[in-house]
């Protein structure tokens, strides 16, 4: 399964969605929030789940997409 994160900036924050709404819908009712942060995409991908984070989230989160 993959994952696509993409962030959309909010009154000045961002914020960080799942792409697909059916997997949302599930992170959704695992998390209980629309949005995930950086510490649920990486335990996301401890479990096996291959997740891409665009390239405008991956620098909100402070993340070099190079490394």
């Amino acid at each position: 399964m993959e994952i696509h994160v993409i962030t959309k900036n909010v009154y000045g924050n961002d914020l960080f969605y799942i792409k697909d709404p059916e997997a949302a819908s599930v992170v959704k009712r695992l998390t209980g929030r629309k949005t995930v942060t950086g510490r649920d995409i990486l335990s996301l991908g401890i479990l096996g789940i291959r997740v891409t984070v665009s390239e405008e989230a991956s620098e909100a989160l402070g993340w070099n997409v190079e490394e």
